[in-house]
């Protein structure tokens, strides 16, 4: 939200939260050890996309939830100019992945 609320005084827009646009959720998830175990959990999860390979969600539900949500964001979009949608690159790359 920070970095949205950044971009959007820089460009003088408004900014409001939606939901279902958050990133693949993985609370349960401890920090790992190195850059490269975390690394490897994410190709994991772009391998096996419809099961859970870490955290509470599998790859697939978190692209459809995001998908939805960006959908329903553009349909309901009624300010002047395109909407913005910023987010996390996870749930970015599997919509566009999937595209």
């Amino acid at each position: 939200m920070e970095t949205a609320e950044l971009l959007a005084a820089n460009l003088g827009a408004s900014c409001e939260s939606r939901a279902g646009l958050h990133e693949h959720s993985r609370h349960t998830v401890p920090l790992f050890d190195t850059e490269s175990e975390f690394q490897e959990h994410i190709r994991q999860l772009f391998r096996d996309q419809d099961n859970v390979v870490f955290g509470e969600e599998t790859a697939s539900a978190a692209r459809k939830r995001f998908t939805a949500a960006v959908e329903e964001t553009i349909a309901e979009w009624e300010n002047p100019g395109p909407a913005v949608i910023v987010a996390h690159g996870t749930v970015i790359s599997l919509l566009v992945g999937h595209q």
